[in-house]
């Protein structure tokens, strides 16, 4: 997929964004707190093979199975506005609010996408089903922090467009950070720069909830890592993922062994 650079002076005024960072959760070994996993359902378990390394993570869904490590924040999601994924959301996160296991909560994954994972729903759409699900989640709970609906690195109308799309339709949507996604190449510095114009054109952190070395290319997982842990608007990344790159069975493959050391 391919990056893309796009106005966002039509966006002010229009939406309702948070401007402050949202507070770090560090690990229990003091790291930057910003490293996460994304799992499959049922999976859990392997987070504990990152003990100490990851602060949180995700399994597309609101849903958190049992076996995730201890300390790591478990992040609730709605992939879609399938019912499948939207009659139990509302319960399973105010359980995991209300329990302390969550305190943020990610929207819907790739509408922009039309292929496998993605949910491939149009901007009213994406709204709308933001608006039913999300939203009344921010206004019961102020201190929880809310995420805008994830999106690829596609062009045209995909991708960074399709997200400040959104963000001007969703009135009265309380934002506090963007998800971009990567599968755009190993160029550590085309990374940087996507992701640097991500945050100027949206002027809000970013949570980087996929992202991919291509070819298992430890080095760029080690410069990307490295750059994000250092870049303050930055504020929380995860590998894709912990079941089809970063283990294999019960152990690390030699690139999640990378992902939990870096």
């Amino acid at each position: 997929m391919i990056g893309s650079t796009l106005l966002l002076a039509a966006l002010t005024g229009l939406t309702t964004l948070s401007s402050a960072a949202p507070t770090p959760y560090t690990t229990k070994r003091g790291a930057s707190g910003k490293r996460g996993l994304a799992f499959g359902k049922g999976n859990a378990d392997k987070t504990a093979l990152f003990a100490g390394e990851a602060s949180w993570g995700y399994n597309w869904e609101a849903q958190l199975l049992p076996g995730l490590a201890s300390g790591v924040e478990y992040v609730p999601m709605l992939h879609d506005d399938q019912t499948v994924f939207t009659s139990g959301f509302a319960a399973f996160a105010k359980g995991l609010i209300e329990g302390g296991t969550s305190k943020h909560i990610l929207s819907i994954n790739e509408p922009d996408q039309t292929e496998t994972g993605g949910a491939c729903m149009d901007i009213g759409r994406t709204v709308n089903a933001h608006k039913a699900h999300i939203q009344p989640l921010a206004d019961a709970y102020p201190d929880v922090k809310i995420g805008s609906p994830s999106v690829t690195n596609g062009g045209g109308e995909m991708g960074l467009t399709y997200l400040k799309n959104f963000l001007a339709a969703c009135h009265g949507c309380r934002i506090d950070f963007v998800c971009p996604h990567w599968y755009n190449g190993g160029d550590i510095e085309a990374f940087k720069t996507y992701m640097r114009n991500f945050h100027t054109e949206t002027g809000k952190p970013l949570w980087i909830s996929e992202w991919a070395a291509p070819g298992g290319d430890v080095q760029f997982m080690k410069d990307a890592i490295k750059w994000m842990d250092e870049t303050d608007f930055v504020y929380r990344y995860a590998y894709m993922s912990v079941d089809s790159t970063l283990t294999a069975g019960s152990a690390l493959t030699a690139l999640g062994a990378a992902y939990a050391s870096a």
